[in-house]
């Protein structure tokens, strides 16, 4: 996998990886990240090292004893519960252990997690489950209880930045990284979604030129006619401004958005480190009032009455 130099990085990642090498390991075990690229990276990579497998083989399915679940779907379905509880007493074809990666855990509702608890706890000695979680909130502690947990952290920001830009010749690497929260997954969604360099210019524009109350019908037009992806509008609103905050501080290394760093420099000296600082909490409450489905025209003219008048009111004292 392009990027799994980096993933496996994180000490703990590190240590159980070496632990399986050495026979040293669980019969179950919860690789935990908000992505799923980091928790698929070190899934395989703990099977590999488990089982002493070649990784490029496991990772193209060709170990008739190493299985991926659910098989190209975004659900983890009953009849893939099923196939784990049915078959883990079944002694393996070709390995010394079984293995069933079980990918998107999270999605896997109360009762199939309920179902899953017996094998985690009484699975015969051959057999190593791995669930792959992105949500935490979504899991029954006492599923989580019967596994060795591995925190996947996200990747510091100039880490996955150059490894982005050995794949990437775009100049929304930057940004993309910025906005991933560390998350290489996330970056390359981002960096694959033709929507997101609309998103990113309307946040932008609307910060360097949104100057006095007549303009706010004509950025509120540009905004709601992106409904669908005004949560990423205000994702981009929130690192530009950040970037601002560090700028105004004279912090520039601290800059995340290395190509736009005249933007940023020039939105740092009309907005100030106090109006960025009181905008965030705006931006904030626009994304909480969008997720509970309220009137997306009525939280845009809200927000960007708000940026102008925080702005203004910071540019007179």
């Amino acid at each position: 996998m392009k990027y799994s130099e980096e993933i496996l990085q994180s000490p703990q990642v590190q240590r159980a990886v070496a632990a399986a090498k050495s026979g040293t390991f669980s019969h179950a075990y919860a690789v935990v990240a908000e992505d799923e690229y980091p928790t698929g990276v070190v899934a395989l990579q703990l099977v590999a090292a488990i089982g002493k497998l070649s990784l490029k083989r496991a990772e193209e399915g060709g170990y008739a004893d190493v299985h991926v679940l659910p098989p190209a779907r975004d659900k983890v379905l009953s009849a893939d519960i099923e196939f784990i509880t049915s078959t883990a007493y079944i002694t393996p074809t070709e390995l010394d252990n079984k293995f069933y990666i079980v990918k998107k855990a999270s999605t896997m509702n109360e009762s199939g997690q309920n179902k899953l608890l017996k094998t985690l706890e009484e699975a015969p000695p051959s057999v190593v489950i791995v669930l792959e979680v992105q949500s935490l909130a979504a899991m029954l502690p006492t599923v989580m209880s019967r596994c060795s947990r591995i925190d996947v952290p996200p990747m510091p920001l100039e880490v996955l930045t150059a490894a982005l830009q050995r794949n990437y010749s775009s100049r929304d690497v930057y940004s993309a990284a910025a906005l991933s929260g560390g998350y290489v997954g996330k970056a390359e969604k981002i960096l694959s979604d033709e929507k997101f360099t609309g998103d990113f210019s309307l946040a932008l524009d609307t910060l360097l030129n949104m100057r006095t109350a007549k303009d706010i019908l004509t950025f509120s037009r540009r905004w709601t006619d992106r409904k669908e992806t005004l949560p990423d509008v205000l994702d981009c609103l929130s690192v530009i401004l950040s970037d601002c905050l560090s700028a105004s501080e004279g912090a520039v290394a601290r800059i995340r958005l290395k190509d736009n760093i005249k933007d940023i420099k020039t939105l740092a000296n009309s907005f100030g480190s106090v109006a960025a600082v009181k905008i965030m909490p705006f931006i904030a409450a626009a994304k909480r009032d969008l997720s509970q489905n309220c009137n997306a025209q009525a939280v845009v003219d809200g927000l960007l009455f708000k940026i102008l008048e925080v702005k203004t009111k910071c540019l007179k004292s």
